[in-house]
């Protein structure tokens, strides 16, 4: 027995992600579900500090749709790094126990970069041992602070501490991890709703696990076992011009393709001028914006040639500013409204009046699409008009859109322009 070795540098094995406190009571339910101690200590104090409040909810929260009020029930706050201690042989629970004395630290991508960088010298050797890295919904995470969860990844996780504990006890403690690869042994286990590049690139470039990878990969379709693509969901009759651009190896240059293509071909053709006499004739236009990279260069665009025209809705624009440009562009005192995916995600308004929706760039969550085309205005039996441009870049949001086996055809087909009605 002398010759054991079972033990890390510090006591914390699991790290979980989770995007807000709600989900994070989640765990916590799953956790003492699976363990079924007979205490749990700190409950009532947890309870206090992580359970949410209806009376905090938007007055329109039974509208919403169904994912988004999932999405963002009880305690929304996303600032909270904890730890979880399992005792006496598992009879015990200990919730918000001292990091270095916990099992499990559950923690949001802020939370847990705010409570390292909190630490003198911005210690974070409580991370050295982790064994299981577990990212849940990984692509709400991409919309609140993805890069956070990459830092940690990088930065704090499996480092070499760089300080002696008196808990450790290098005996015991894996050679492995004295010869500092303990990242080579840690598994991680992303769960995301679909499947993008970033997610890709994390799991294949960040993410150094000795033994490989399992991926499991959803098809889009029709048939059994996939999942409806949202062009099946549209029901007001839009005609969806789907146009392919012009596209480059590299994505910074179909950055600049897809600027280009917009400012020479789509923005002369869209009507913008206002009628105020008949309001209701008047051109109006959602120009969605999944890149907030790409909406600052399309606001100065705006700014420059159209400035009276046009009103702004992202996520960091100031809630009367929201009411005020929303106002504007329904009541037809404005013809474009230029919207991000983020701000899409977190305030799902229902934009109405459009006659037009542009979207610059398919979006990352593929009911946006289907959302945003069926709010739509069809009064007065005009035919909502679509246009939607996409790259080869763009192949996972257009397999969410188009389907899998239509989004080969219009990525490989000789026709760069496809419609739909």
């Amino acid at each position: 027995m002398g010759g054991m070795r079972d033990g890390g540098f510090t006591r914390p094995r699991v790290l979980i992600f989770v995007p807000t406190r709600y989900f994070a009571t989640r765990v916590v339910d799953i956790i003492t579900t699976l363990l079924a101690p007979e205490t749990v200590e700190n409950a009532d104090r947890f309870q206090s500090d992580f359970q949410g409040d209806p009376l905090e909810r938007d007055p329109k929260w039974n509208r919403k749709p169904e994912d988004y009020r999932r999405q963002f029930d009880g305690n929304i706050c996303d600032r909270f790094c904890f730890g979880v201690s399992i005792r006496r042989n598992g009879t015990v629970l200990r919730l918000l126990s001292n990091l270095y004395a916990s099992d499990f630290v559950i923690a949001s991508p802020l939370g847990l970069s705010e409570a390292t960088q909190k630490r003198k010298n911005n210690y974070h050797d409580f991370l050295s041992s982790i064994e299981l890295l577990i990212v849940d919904q990984a692509d709400a995470l991409m919309m609140y602070d993805w890069e956070k969860v990459r830092r940690a990844n990088e930065k704090l996780l499996n480092q070499l501490p760089k300080f002696v504990h008196s808990t450790s006890d290098f005996s015991r403690i894996y050679q492995t991890y004295l010869a500092g690869n303990m990242r080579h042994q840690r598994q991680t286990i992303v769960i995301s709703s679909r499947l993008t590049p970033e997610l890709n690139a994390f799991v294949m470039r960040e993410c150094a696990n000795r033994t490989g990878l399992v991926r499991a990969t959803p098809s889009y379709g029709n048939g059994p076992a996939m999942i409806l693509p949202e062009l099946s969901k549209i029901f007001n009759g839009a005609r969806q011009v789907f146009q392919r651009l012009p596209c480059s190896s590299t994505k910074d240059a179909c950055v600049e393709s897809r600027f280009a293509y917009y400012g020479s071909k789509v923005f002369p053709k869209l009507p913008r001028d206002l009628v105020p006499s008949r309001p209701w004739e008047t051109p109006s236009t959602v120009l969605f914006v999944p890149s907030y990279f790409d909406f600052v260069r399309l606001r100065n665009f705006y700014e420059k040639l159209e400035s009276e025209c046009f009103v702004e809705l992202c996520e960091y624009t100031a809630n009367k500013d929201v009411y005020h440009n929303l106002w504007e562009f329904t009541h037809m005192k404005r013809s474009v409204i230029m919207v991000t995916e983020r701000f899409h995600f977190f305030r799902r308004y229902r934009i109405r009046q459009a006659k037009t929706v542009v979207f610059y760039g398919l979006p990352e969550c593929g009911p946006f699409y289907s959302e945003i085309v069926n709010a739509v205005d069809t009064a007065r039996g005009v035919t909502p008009t679509v246009l939607v441009l996409f790259c080869r870049h763009d192949a996972h949001q257009l397999q969410r859109v188009v389907g899998t086996d239509r989004a080969a055809r219009l990525l490989g087909d000789e026709a760069e322009t496809h419609l739909f009605s």
